[in-house]
């Protein structure tokens, strides 16, 4: 296949719509990793209100986010362009309804099967509408886990034979640094002086940072540096309830929001923080404890089928709805530095083993297939 030119069409849309979202980390890993392959034409759809990336070699679809367009002019170009596959990293959302090109789809997960109630109404409507029509359409259906896959094929009846489990690797920025060169950076440049306890990630009531909050409160009078508890995350009405529960508490001086951050910016986080908390409820695969752990910090996170998966027994797992134990963990790490320590090491040689595994050669040979040409 590196050999002649294999044309891949992706949908590339979501590297700036769902910037600083799993869903947007993945589309930037994957469009990145295959403009890097020798014999790829990579063919992009992109949104003509956002700046194009830098990949030499590519074209572009200026398409926007046009519903009628995605129907009519996309499989046009699709044709035209004589792509081999179409690639939809969200989920399989956007797909048009004639379609030519062999369709492979990343449907990360089931949530809004699983969690209804936890998504919001206009996005739960168009995945349930949308999502069954595409994993019948796709030729192969990519996820990121193995317990994703097993939900995957339960919820929507599929074969497991036509879903592929390639995981997401830790982007190379996430590396260790030297940590009191980060906390000097955050002091000077977001004014987070002091040492502290992390969370990255959304406000979802999925999340479970209001379980956080309430275990944090039940230790931050016997932390040894008084840490403070960082939560980065977009701001919206959801950081307005998280605020006033910490309020409740009494602990508003102690609950930082500092914002939605630049990816280039989460390794300083991560490597100043004394610990990361990921409480979450429910995850397909769950990357920020893997950043946490590939920037070497100690990690805890909630016992799920995906992050006993991928984290293993690099993280300390908790139950994410027991609020003493969460508070007794974390307790625990930031009291006992010599364990927090072991955790580091563990986490980093188990980002090393991720990132070790075969995502290129994985997705080519989904794409051969999809294409009939195996």
């Amino acid at each position: 296949m590196t050999t002649t030119v294999f044309n891949v069409a992706v949908d590339a849309r979501p590297m700036r719509r769902a910037h600083g979202t799993g869903i947007g980390s993945y589309t930037t890993q994957l469009v990145k990793a295959l403009a890097r392959v020798k014999g790829i034409e990579l063919q992009l759809v992109w949104d003509p209100a956002e700046p194009r990336p830098y990949l030499p070699g590519a074209s572009f679809l200026d398409l926007g986010w046009d519903e009628t367009l995605e129907q009519t002019l996309l499989p046009q170009w699709l044709d035209e362009s004589h792509a081999r596959v179409y690639h939809l990293p969200q989920n399989g959302l956007g797909r048009p309804r004639r379609l030519s090109v062999p369709l492979v789809i990343t449907l990360h997960d089931v949530i809004p099967f699983r969690l209804p109630e936890m998504v919001r109404p206009s996005y739960l409507k168009k995945f349930l509408t949308e999502v069954p029509e595409a994993v019948v359409t796709a030729r192969r259906v990519i996820t990121v886990s193995e317990a994703a896959r097993t939900e995957i094929c339960m919820v929507l009846d599929l074969a497991p034979e036509k879903v592929v489990v390639i995981p997401v690797k830790p982007g190379v920025i996430f590396r260790p640094r030297d940590r009191r060169v980060a906390r000097k950076i955050l002091a000077r440049r977001y004014g987070l002086g002091g040492r502290f306890i992390l969370y990255v990630g959304g406000y979802n009531p999925r999340k479970n940072v209001a379980t956080l909050i309430w275990a944090f409160a039940r230790i931050v009078r016997f932390l040894p540096a008084r840490q403070r508890l960082v939560l980065l995350g977009t701001t919206g009405p959801a950081t307005e309830r998280l605020a006033a529960l910490a309020s409740a508490l009494g602990i508003e001086r102690e609950v930082v929001f500092p914002g939605f951050i630049p990816r280039r910016h989460l390794p300083l986080f991560y490597t100043a923080a004394d610990l990361f908390c990921y409480p979450s409820l429910y995850e397909g695969f769950g990357l920020p404890p893997l950043e946490a752990m590939a920037c070497g910090t100690p990690v805890v996170a909630s016992a799920i089928p995906s992050h006993r998966e991928i984290l293993g027994e690099a993280a300390v797992l908790v139950d994410p709805e027991d609020v003493t134990g969460l508070a007794r963990t974390m307790l625990g790490l930031l009291t006992d530095p010599e364990r927090a320590d072991e955790y580091a090491r563990r986490g980093l040689a188990r980002a090393a083993a991720i990132r070790a595994e075969p995502f290129i050669p994985r997705l080519l040979r989904v794409y051969e297939e999809a294409a009939g040409a195996l």
